[in-house]
């Protein structure tokens, strides 16, 4: 089968993630495993990289350019993290990071749900970064103002996308104290 230039331009990445301007695309084949190190800058970047990644589409192309001119936060500066890193996404590319979103799209957990009550009835802690452009803080307030989550704390950090790496004295400190307070013994 013959590709055109821009098919074969865009990477196994960008197929998986790039549907049109404003969603992702989980009906892709499984995503690739080309440019991975660039995608690895995008999420490991600071926010800038974020709000120009793959969902954000002021900057399509990228990943396709293989871009890595983003300054990294510290804990991705460690050569041996992002060695692993490369390594498992080459080997296995983004197929298990997408999973959630192909179950989403097909309503994969919709009649285990029909049976729900739809309240957390169990104690819950979330801990959101105030640098994340993709996960936010304010995620919890749909669910915290219909009384989803009645025994819920919550705590922010100042992290990006991935506060166990940048902030994982403060995130233990967190879990810690909120355990011991919610009578979890052995701490």
């Amino acid at each position: 089968m013959h590709r055109n230039a821009q098919t074969t331009r865009k990477s196994d990445i960008e197929n998986c993630c790039l549907a049109d301007r404003h969603r992702l695309d989980v009906s892709a084949p499984p995503a690739g495993t080309t440019n991975v190190a660039c995608a690895g800058t995008v999420t490991a970047g600071h926010v800038h990289a974020f709000q120009r990644s793959p969902t954000n589409h002021d900057d399509d192309d990228f990943i396709s350019a293989d871009r890595t001119d983003v300054p990294l936060k510290p804990y991705a500066q460690n050569e041996e993290l992002k060695i692993e890193w490369v390594s498992t996404m080459t080997k296995d590319g983004f197929t298990s990071p997408n999973c959630w979103y192909r179950a989403l799209k097909e309503d994969y957990h919709l009649d285990t749900e029909k049976g729900l009550d739809g309240k957390l009835d169990k104690p819950y802690l979330f801990i959101a970064s105030d640098g994340d452009a993709v996960c936010r803080t304010d995620a919890i307030e749909r669910a915290k103002g219909s009384g989803l989550v009645p025994d819920h704390e919550v705590h922010e950090v100042h992290s990006g996308h991935w506060a166990p790496f940048e902030q994982q004295d403060q995130i233990s400190k967190i879990v810690l104290e909120w355990l011991k307070k919610k009578g979890f013994s052995g701490l």
